[in-house]
């Protein structure tokens, strides 16, 4: 009985202590179910940081969206301005085309006005020629007067119609100046309406620059926010940690039989700290970095701050640029406007000079017509002599053959002044001709603008050889008039030199004849050099006009040259930034796009540890279930064993989570390494635009 009852005793015993060590085993189970959970919410932790990393990169991602449809607004604001650029230029090539053909016209107008004049001058000198030829032609005075006569008139016509073409010719130019002046006002009020549009843009530019303001303060008070919370939850941390370590110390305290495995424990929880000391220490730097990344986004929008206002600064200077065309175009305006009324005064004195000349011609029509009176009174009074020498005839038969030659010389003289008679009518004829031509050459002469002073230096040398040429011939055919005249004179002396005192009269009849021609011829020279005189002023006064409008139209076309060199110059910065604005959008997005495929790849990885993270709980729930049961059949060396295998699976399985974990935030870190190192050449790229 004492025996059994001592084997009761100890089996009671045996089953406390054993009762103790289920306890004991029970507290253990207590405090790895307490780490689990603790484990689990440091995923959730975790998992937590992550969606909110998540959330700031979405923010990220939805600001550089939101700078892409700023910067595309800027470029068709751009796109818009180059568009109204282009139309400009093209107005101002078509009014530049205008005043060129107006140039042209003008030029081609003082063509016809310089062949005229020298188609007037050669006329003059043929009439020199027709005078002089005309002196030595006694028997041919009446014809020359006649043709006198008609040559007057011819002049007249001709003169008229040149007045008409010229009064034509400057209501073309009256009606074109018009036209350029409407087109101007037009070109005027374009401007104005690009002026109001481009302050309605720089408006709507300032209404963007104040929402992206407002974007950047609610974007600073988030960060604010989060960093706030950050710190709550780094002191959360660092509460759990030091009632771990009190846990820790308690235990150790309470469990001194269980020393070694304690420290594994006590190994574990500082490891635990450590890697809860670097996850807060990796919470710190992303604070960090999330601040840096705002400092980056102000400088950002300082740097389009910058932009704006150096866009504005383009359109204050366009704007200038626009003014001073104006400001040139109204001062050419006004000169070319002086210079009409100029020309409109000359043209009334041209007209009264001509009026003048007009009153003078025929008052010189009026002596020829008393010239005439006296030469029909001379022929009388030759007819009355020849009547008495023929009367008297009949003294001198003995001198019949001599006389007879000289008459058949005088025959031919008065063949070859018949033929010189009908060469004049022929080139009175020639020139009336040409100068009915002159009207249709005029059209034509308009083609050869550009080539006015290769001409005019031409014309003025062809003039001179004609001249020398045209002299030269006048002397040879003076010199053969002389000759001619010299022969017929010694055949008249010797043929009346029997005939004495009559036929000295009728030489003085003759002689009085020939100096009353001559004053004729000298009235007609004196008006044809006052019409030549006046006629070189006009050609002086219409060069002069010509050097100025050269002189406006080169000014013009160098300023207009100097605007196109500007706006060619601002084209090719706006393409070159353009260029670059869309090599770093597109390594933008192919950044967005690889940050997707990885985030895609982060789902997965996150789906598959969700999976193992379910299948570790779950095993882990049925070894404590098994283990549970077989409690009672296990012992103590077992159940170690069994815990230390399972914190060893539970450490390798926490090993490689922290392992996936460390290779995607190193992924993360140089994406956005990346996405800085191409925000920054893209504010280096503005700032040096």
């Amino acid at each position: 009985m004492i025996k059994q009852n001592q084997k009761i005793v100890e089996l009671n015993q045996s089953i406390e202590d054993l009762d103790v060590k289920l306890k004991a085993v029970s507290k253990e189970k207590e405090a790895a179910r307490a780490k689990n959970t603790e484990l689990l919410i440091v995923k959730r932790r975790l998992e937590n940081d992550k969606t909110e990393r998540d959330k700031d990169i979405v923010e990220l991602k939805e600001i550089n969206r939101k700078l892409d449809v700023k910067l595309e607004k800027v470029d068709k604001e751009n796109e818009a301005a180059r568009k109204k650029n282009k139309d400009h230029i093209s107005t101002k090539h078509r009014l530049e085309s205008e005043k060129a053909e107006q140039h042209q016209k003008i030029t081609a107008l003082n063509q016809s006005i310089e062949a005229l004049n020298i188609r007037l001058e050669e006329l003059g000198k043929e009439n020199e020629g027709l005078d002089k030829l005309r002196r030595g032609a006694e028997l041919a005075a009446d014809y020359v007067l006649k043709e006198r006569r008609v040559l007057a008139k011819t002049s007249e016509n001709a003169i008229q119609r040149e007045q008409e073409k010229h009064e034509g010719l400057i209501l073309d130019l009256e009606s074109k100046v018009a036209s350029l002046t409407s087109e101007a006002d037009a070109a005027l009020m374009a401007a104005e309406s690009y002026r109001n549009t481009l302050e309605e843009e720089r408006e709507k530019h300032a209404d963007e620059r104040r929402s992206l303001e407002a974007e950047a303060e609610n974007y600073r008070i988030s960060r604010k926010r989060v960093k706030t919370t950050l710190m709550a939850r780094v002191e959360e941390v660092n509460k759990a940690k030091a009632d771990e370590v009190k846990a820790s110390r308690l235990a150790v305290e309470a469990k001194g039989q269980e020393v070694a495995r304690l420290q594994a424990q006590i190994r574990d929880l500082k490891f635990d700290i450590a890697s809860r000391t670097t996850e807060a220490d990796r919470a710190h730097e992303r604070s960090n970095n999330l601040f840096e990344e705002i400092a980056k986004q102000a400088e950002e929008r300082c740097s389009l701050e910058g932009r704006i206002e150096k866009l504005c600064d383009e359109l204050h200077d366009s704007e200038a640029a626009k003014v001073l065309i104006t400001t040139k175009s109204h001062e050419q305006d006004a000169a070319f406007q002086k210079k009409r009324s100029e020309l409109t005064k000359t043209i009334e004195k041209l007209k009264a000079e001509v009026q003048t000349l007009s009153l003078s011609l025929e008052a010189k029509e009026q002596e020829e017509t008393i010239l005439q009176d006296r030469l029909g009174d001379a022929e009388s009074r030759i007819a009355s002599l020849v009547a008495t020498s023929l009367l008297r005839e009949a003294s001198i038969d003995g001198q019949k053959a001599q006389h007879a030659a000289d008459v058949d010389c005088i025959k031919a003289l008065n063949k070859e002044l018949s033929k010189l008679r009908d060469e004049t009518s022929a080139k009175i004829e020639v020139a009336l001709a040409e100068m009915d031509k002159h009207a249709s050459r005029a059209s034509l002469l308009r083609k050869d603008m550009d080539e006015r002073n290769e001409a005019f230096c031409m014309t003025i040398a062809n003039e001179r050889e004609c001249r020398v040429a045209f002299l030269q011939k006048i002397e040879d055919d003076k010199t053969n008039f002389v000759e001619q005249s010299t022969r017929a004179e010694q055949l008249r002396l010797e043929a009346y030199n029997a005939a004495s005192e009559r036929i000295l009269e009728l030489e003085t009849a003759t002689r009085h004849l020939r100096e009353e021609l001559e004053g004729a011829g000298l009235i007609r020279l004196d008006i044809q050099t006052e019409a030549n005189r006046r006629i070189s002023e006009l050609e002086a006064t219409i060069f002069q006009l010509e050097e100025c409008m050269r002189i406006q139209t080169q000014r013009l076309r160098e300023a207009k040259e100097e605007g196109r060199q500007a706006l060619l110059r601002l084209k090719a910065d706006e393409v070159e930034h353009r260029m670059k604005v869309e090599s770093l959008t597109q390594s933008l997005r192919q950044l967005e796009a690889t940050s997707s495929r990885d985030k895609e790849y982060q789902q997965r990885a996150e789906r598959f540890l969700d999976y193992v993270r379910s299948q570790l709980s779950r095993e882990i729930e049925d070894q404590v279930n098994r283990d549970e049961k077989a409690a009672e059949e296990a012992t103590m060396e077992g159940l170690q064993v069994r815990l230390t295998r399972k914190l060893d699976v539970i450490e390798k399985e926490r090993n490689w989570y922290k392992q996936c974990c460390d290779e995607y935030w190193e992924k993360y870190l140089e994406q956005d390494r990346q996405r800085r190192r191409v925000k920054r050449d893209l504010y280096l790229a503005t700032h040096a635009d």
